[in-house]
């Protein structure tokens, strides 16, 4: 089952650089148009009920020479949309008007050829059954062309992967670095596989050769992993990260990078997006870099003060006479026991010579004997 990783990728997204308004779309004037020399790209997307999902949708012109400062207009079809949700455009770049089930955004070409990627989020409403489809028809139109795509938006079940928010690290030019792990499976239901990427600094560099790993200078470390991660139990790599700080790398730099854990469905449909910059040649030879499962470990008591029961007992003979072995007396605990019968008959002995000593003694004196 296809499952999605709930992590927002595009955290460092300004909101609503566009806007989302109702009314009337204004007509832009668009000059005659040579099919073709457009270029568009928009990756379908997964989104779980409930929670929204980040999409984009990047335009560019093809061939040279390429254009200057062309305005270009992109129309996002959203009749489809309602049977999941809403959309909403954000980042800047693009100023974006909706009319009725059409959602027109224009913008401008630079002197590269390439427009802004116009960004969005897609909300699915809570009681959206799973696999619930809708298609979103994308058209680009300039000066220079016009071209149609199609995104396919689909409902998965949520998968909520999480790791500590902050990791800091200090060393100097030239050690070696090693960078710890975790990974947590916090939704409700087992995940199959996951994938860790690493966005390397130049003056920092992979020194590992795992064979589930792979990486090129300035592209990402991408590790995959098979591992079935069970909810709510916590993974770490089983070493950690092996880098190396460069020896040119100048004292008092704060290196900023970002450890991320991906779902296998999410990673295999952006893995085709990154325009080269995922490495392309084979992974290490070496030993797999794992993940193990750390259990919480148990024995410390946190509230000892409600684990114990006081216990009194009342000894009773139950029909007003002493039990056997007491002797009538205070004492409550019989004779028993090995060396009890020794123990009563030197007793005995000893009360006997008492008793003759008392009678030879009122004889000496002339005291009758009863």
């Amino acid at each position: 089952m296809v499952r999605l990783h709930l992590r927002r990728w595009s955290a460092g997204i300004a909101v609503a650089g566009g806007f989302l308004a109702a009314g009337a779309v204004p007509a832009l004037a668009v000059p005659a148009l040579a099919a073709g020399e457009l270029r568009i790209t928009s990756r379908d997307m997964v989104v779980a009920p409930g929670h929204d999902a980040a999409g984009e949708v990047r335009i560019s012109a093809v061939g040279r020479p390429r254009p200057l400062d062309v305005t270009v207009t992109v129309d996002i079809d959203l009749s489809g949309l309602d049977a999941v949700g809403t959309l909403t455009p954000t980042g800047t770049g693009w100023v974006c008007l909706r009319d009725a089930d059409l959602l027109r955004c224009a913008g401008g070409l630079d002197r590269r050829g390439e427009a802004p990627a116009l960004r969005f989020r897609v909300a699915a409403r809570a009681d959206v059954a799973l696999d619930t489809r809708a298609a979103l028809t994308v058209r680009g139109t300039s000066a220079v062309g016009t071209v149609v795509e199609s995104t396919t938006v689909t409902v998965v079940e949520g998968v909520d992967l999480q790791t500590p928010p902050e990791a800091a690290l200090t060393a100097g030019p030239g050690d070696p670095v090693a960078l710890p792990g975790t990974v947590r499976n916090g939704g409700p239901v087992p995940m199959r596989g996951a994938v860790l990427t690493l966005d390397v600094d130049r003056p920092l560099t992979y020194a590992g050769d795992h064979r589930n790993c792979r990486h090129r200078e300035g592209g990402p470390l991408v590790c995959r992993f098979d591992t079935d991660l069970e909810p709510g139990v916590t993974y770490r790599l089983s070493t950690p990260l092996p880098l190396r700080l460069d020896e040119r790398a100048r004292d008092g730099v704060v290196l900023a990078d970002r450890l991320q854990w991906w779902t296998t469905d999410d990673w295999a449909r952006l893995e085709p997006d990154l325009d080269g910059s995922v490495p392309p040649h084979p992974a290490g030879t070496g030993s797999p870099l794992r993940l193990l499962a750390q259990h919480t470990p148990t024995g410390a008591d946190a509230t000892s003060w409600d684990n114990w029961t006081e216990v009194s007992l009342t000894v009773t003979a139950g029909d007003g006479q002493p039990p056997p072995g007491t002797g009538g007396g205070d004492a409550l605990l019989p004779v028993t026991g090995p060396g009890t019968t020794l123990t009563a008959g030197v007793g005995g002995l000893l009360l006997a010579v008492g008793a003759l000593g008392t009678v030879v003694a009122r004889r000496r004196r002339g005291t009758p004997v009863p």
